[in-house]
Parts: C-alpha cells; structure tokens; sequence
C-alpha cells in the first residue's frame, strides 16, 4: 500500500445490546491498520466475533459478524483505535428474513420452468439439500450416457456426499469442481448446480469431448441445512460442519483448513467454537477423508482443481499457507488464470 492509502474495514456487522443485527462501514487509515487487525482476530479467537470476509490490496476490507453481548467490546475495540463506524444498514436480521421470504416465494412459484433437457435451466432460488438431491437423481436419469451419480461418502449427521461425473470417455482428463465447503456460501454450490447443467447443455457438447467433469457440489450439507434453520437468524453465517468436537457446547470444523498438507500452520484458530477451527488433527473430518479417498486414486489424471467459494471476485491458486511460496508451473498457471 502507498503512504497515503486508505484501508477500508467493509460492512462490520454489528448485533446491539438488544439483539438486532446492524451494518457499519468503517475506515482505517494505514497507520492503525495493524493494530486493528490484530484486535479482530484476538476479538475471534475468544468468540467474541466472526471474521466474514477479507480483502486485501489497496481496497482492503474485512467483514465481521459480532454478536450482541459482545457488542460492548466491539464498540471499545473501534474507540481505542479511533475508529468512527458509519450505518450500513440498520437491521441485518430483518434482510435476512425478507432473503428467506423472497427464497421460499421463488420456490413456491415452481423454481424453474420446465425445460428441453439439453438447454440451460433458470435457477431463480437457492435450493434446499433435499432439492439438490432430487436435481443431481434427475441429471443423472436424464444423460445415462453422460452423468453418473455416486455418494462418496457420509457425514455426521448421515447426509449423503455426491458426486456427479460427467463423461462420454474415461480416459480423457479429469477436472474437478467442487463447492458448498463453507456452509454459508450459498451462491457458490448453486453456481456448480449451473456450470452442470452448461456441461449437460448443447454449450457443453464440445468440453466434453476433451474433458471429464468430477462435480460435488455440496461437501458440507449437515453446515448448509444448519445455516437455513432461520432461527435464530444469525446462524445464516455459519461456516463449519456440524461434527461432534471435544467441547458438547462447540460443533463442527471449517473444512477447507482440515486437509493434511501443511496442516494448521496459519489462518486457523485451535479453540473449537471458532469459525476457523482446523479439527483435531488433519483430515481427521468425514467429508474430507472422502474427497481425499476419491481423488487419490485419479490423481495423475486430474488436471485441474477448482473449488467454489464467496465471496469475491477472485481467483486464488497455490499455496495458501505461506507468502511468496509458489508450486511448479505458477508461471503458467498465472498466464492461464489471467485469461480465464
């Protein structure tokens, strides 16, 4: 950053002494940018807050989510670092109840039109995991030649991990798509619920002639369904999955840090109730030890790994777990992502 930027801390979500959710924007100058950071991921780590979102670069900006008893330190934490937060919006849990009431409306409606099986459909709410088994059994019903449905394993709560492989030749290379691990990024497994029906489209005709296609849309359903429970209303933001942990009062380990390599070196927190809980030891989850059962075997066949988050419109490759440590071919796969 220059001397003079300006970091913008970005939609702090708030929750008042009397329980209802408030938005704020904040701005840190460079000086108290440190400082400041420092304090939300102490503010984290004791669960007095959830970090949303991060974004770096000369628009930085972090998203937080603070509960309302923990509203008094989050308000001293913002007063000693000179922070003056400004009203985003004045009632979150009311925007999250209109979401839900315009979701169940769409779906209500019917969903989606029906349609010729070779052309793209609408997608107009977000489906329930229910609903997105019933679409994976249809997909795969309807393209026999070319979409083969498997559970690849369970979870704690017995909900089914699918896998829909796309393929009209085992032999060609393997890309794989998957999506859901953080149960509340909705956009993101609805986006690979799109990008399968593009597959299975007349569009798709051609990539399937140069490509296999291994989608799993949804790795974490048991944190998808708790993170559509409603009430209370904060649980929309709900990260992990819902595996025992070894405090009863603390569910669930966020699954995109639980895979072995490189395991818990940075960006996790070992207190179970944190949003960024590693689990107990690496790939010690269900959900990951499936992934990593079904792609070891295709390993060397697999040319490509893409896994669905948000939000932001990134695309981040390897590593993730120290700076200015890069993996063979970045140069490449720089030049290829740029393109994309």
């Amino acid at each position: 950053l220059s001397l003079f930027a300006i970091i913008t801390f970005c939609l702090a979500l708030l929750v008042d002494g009397n329980g209802s959710m408030k938005a704020y924007t904040v701005s840190l100058t460079e000086d108290t940018t440190h400082a400041v950071r420092k304090a939300l991921f102490a503010a984290q780590a004791s669960g007095k807050l959830d970090i949303l979102h991060t974004e770096r670069g000369e628009e930085a900006s972090v998203d937080v989510l603070v509960l309302g008893e923990h509203a008094a330190d989050f308000d001293r934490m913002v007063k000693e670092n000179g922070i003056v937060p400004q009203l985003f919006d004045d009632n979150i849990e009311s925007s999250i109840t209109k979401f839900f009431e315009e979701n169940d409306r769409e779906r209500r409606a019917g969903g989606r039109s029906k349609r010729n099986i070779e052309e793209e459909p609408e997608n107009p709410h977000y489906m329930t995991f229910d609903e997105m088994e019933t679409r994976l059994k249809d997909r795969a019903a309807e393209h026999p030649n070319s979409a083969t449905l498997q559970s690849i394993g369970k979870t704690a709560e017995n909900r089914s991990l699918w896998l829909l492989k796309i393929s009209n030749n085992d032999s060609l290379p393997i890309i794989w798509i998957d999506a859901g691990v953080h149960a509340r990024e909705w956009i993101a497994p609805s986006t690979a619920f799109y990008l399968i029906d593009v597959l299975l489209s007349k569009k798709g005709l051609q990539l399937r002639g140069k490509y296999q296609f291994y989608v799993a849309p949804m790795l974490n359903p048991d944190g998808y369904v708790y993170s559509g429970t409603k009430v209370p209303s904060y649980v929309r933001f709900w990260r992990k999955n819902r595996s025992p942990t070894q405090d009863p009062k603390c569910f669930g380990a966020d699954l995109n840090r639980n895979f072995p390599y490189q395991w818990g070196l940075v960006g996790v927190e070992n207190i179970t109730c944190s949003q960024i809980y590693p689990g107990h030891a690496a790939g010690d989850q269900l959900e990951t030890q499936s992934v990593i059962a079904t792609l070891s075997p295709i390993a060397e066949q697999t040319k490509l790994f893409i896994s669905l988050h948000s939000y932001g419109q990134y695309i981040f490759t390897a590593f993730g777990h120290a700076k200015k440590e890069y993996p063979e071919g970045q140069d490449e796969q720089t030049t290829k992502v740029r393109r994309a």
